[in-house]
């Protein structure tokens, strides 16, 4: 775990002090590197480690039609000119936070905040390929989507479907370009908490799906199983509480004030993220609880440092920064340590291994 804090904790110390752009470049450049080499030397750490792995191993040889076009063809270019799984990570790596990077240089305030804020939400959804493959696809969406250059948009968020189908979430984006009043947010949030509390959606859904047929609804059962976490009442009100943490202080913002297109997008986007939360846990399709937020959560990477600019007169920005930074970690170890549910010493993140560190540790990855 100590790995996870100190790459962390050297993120943002590079993110608080101001800099000139060109230092602040070169600074993001090299906390890219880091953190592809932190993803691509990696070893039986992460998770689904060794489906990927013996996909990539076996993929010129045998047909896994269960993984998407997109992913396979993926695997299969690199595999045609490497048998090493290390390169085929770095490349993933590479391509991941060059993305990342574009859609953080054209939307954040603080691209290196952004960054390190990046790292803790996600360190622990480490190794989910397909999907951060097709949230590359729909990072670089979103700007064409601002410009309101829809065709664009869609085709490419489409292209994302073909490495993981959850990326087509991210649609929903086209129906929510606007800012509304406060109240019709707030509305909306009091709504759903209704509804999903109820048991009406599980209800509707349930049938729905049961109406797909045998094959289908097994299918849904199997990812439900895998991705439900059987959260106590406690458990579901911090998730609100922490969702709302984002959302209040941007309302209050919003009451009297115009967002800049991307912030609003951003925020909208996280918005839809929390009514799906709100929706969907806890019925078959927890999927889009736990994968298909995976698109929404990533705004809190811009919304975030917006809200530190805006507010730095009311707290003084050392404090807030430091505020976060404790709350993030925290978050981050949480995250970790909820695989310790797998049994012990199963946690597929602890201890962290990579091809030059932690070689002599066994770790069961199936």
């Amino acid at each position: 775990m100590l790995v996870y804090i100190i790459v962390a904790t050297i993120l943002f110390c590079f993110a608080l002090p101001p800099r000139k752009q060109s230092r602040q470049n070169r600074i993001f450049f090299w906390l890219s590197i880091l953190l592809i080499l932190f993803d691509g030397l990696r070893w039986e750490s992460g998770t689904d480690w060794d489906n990927y792995y013996q996909y990539f191993v076996n993929c010129l040889q045998e047909d896994n039609s269960h993984f998407e076009i997109g992913y396979s063809v993926f695997n299969r270019v690199i595999r045609t000119l490497t048998s090493s799984y290390t390169i085929f990570l770095l490349v993933h790596a590479f391509v991941l936070y060059l993305c990342l990077g574009l859609f953080l240089k054209k939307n954040s305030l603080a691209p290196i905040f952004s960054l390190a804020l990046y790292f803790v939400l996600f360190v622990s959804y480490q190794g989910m390929n397909r999907q951060f493959l097709a949230v590359c696809f729909c990072l670089l969406a979103f700007n064409f989507l601002v410009e309101g250059k829809k065709s664009i948009f869609i085709i490419l968020v489409l292209i994302g479907g073909l490495f993981h189908v959850t990326s087509f979430v991210f649609l929903l984006g086209l129906f929510f370009k606007n800012q509304y009043k406060n109240r019709t947010y707030i509305v909306i949030i009091l709504g759903a908490i209704i509804i999903g509390n109820l048991g009406f959606v599980k209800s509707v859904i349930d049938m729905g799906v049961g109406s797909l047929g045998l094959r289908v609804n097994l299918l849904f059962d199997f990812y439900s199983q895998q991705e439900q976490t059987s959260q106590s009442l406690l458990g579901v009100f911090f998730a609100y509480i922490r969702r709302l943490i984002c959302l209040v202080p941007m309302l209050f913002y919003m009451n009297r004030n115009r967002l800049p297109q991307s912030i609003l997008l951003a925020f909208n986007y996280y918005f839809i993220g929390f009514i799906v939360y709100i929706l969907f846990n806890g019925t078959v399709l927890q999927v889009m609880v736990s994968r298909g937020n995976v698109y929404f959560m990533i705004f809190e990477c811009i919304l975030i440092p917006f809200m530190m600019y805006v507010y730095q007169k009311k707290i003084p920005r050392v404090a807030l920064f430091f505020m976060i930074y404790l709350l993030s970690i925290v978050n981050m170890v949480k995250g970790i340590q909820f695989y310790d549910i797998l049994g012990h010493n199963n946690n597929p993140f602890i201890p962290y291994k990579t091809i030059y560190y932690n070689t002599d540790v066994q770790k069961n990855t199936n």
